[in-house]
């Protein structure tokens, strides 16, 4: 039995994304979970039934949708994958990072998007910021389809509730 585990409003208050999962697990995670999403303001809404249902890999642990794509969506999972996906499309997983040493290897524990105005305030630039208990914080610029964090931080702990940051690119 899953719990829910993370829940995100999209950004024009019509959508709930709803994320699965345990928090109870001693190693690795190997549940199969979902992220579910209803569309509240439909004619055919339904509390019992949610309108898309998308499969991850592993416990949700965080979500948060794109600041101005009311369709797009990032989760974090327990092992420590970023999904980023389009409900409105058949396959909405657009693209899942990878787990290794430059990437997230535990628990993504919140993720959210920062929109940054570039040329005069004309074009906006959405970078997703996501933090994990394995302590890293990771800067991914949406185009990059999280192939590679643009940047990295390991925040580590140097005495007794006092932290510091060991890298500052690309750990």
């Amino acid at each position: 039995m899953f719990d829910v585990s993370s829940i995100s409003w999209g950004p024009n208050g019509s959508t709930l994304a709803v994320g699965y999962g345990k928090w109870n697990h001693t190693s690795w995670c190997e549940d199969q979970s979902v992220v579910s999403i209803w569309c509240i303001f439909r004619r055919d809404f339904d509390h019992d039934k949610s309108n898309v249902n998308i499969d991850v890999g592993s416990c949700v642990t965080s979500l948060a949708f794109h600041p101005s794509n009311p369709s797009i969506l990032a989760g974090g999972t327990f092992n420590g994958e970023i999904y980023l996906c389009d409900f409105f499309k058949n396959d909405p997983v657009i693209c899942v990072s990878r787990i290794d040493e430059f990437y997230h290897w535990e628990a993504v524990t919140q993720l959210l998007w920062i929109t940054h105005k570039m040329y005069g305030g004309y074009q906006n630039v959405h970078y997703l910021i996501s933090t994990s208990t394995d302590g890293k914080i990771m800067v991914w610029e949406e185009s990059s389809k999280l192939e590679y964090p643009l940047k990295g931080h390991l925040m580590a702990r140097k005495k007794k509730n006092e932290l510091r940051i060991v890298g500052g690119t690309c750990l």
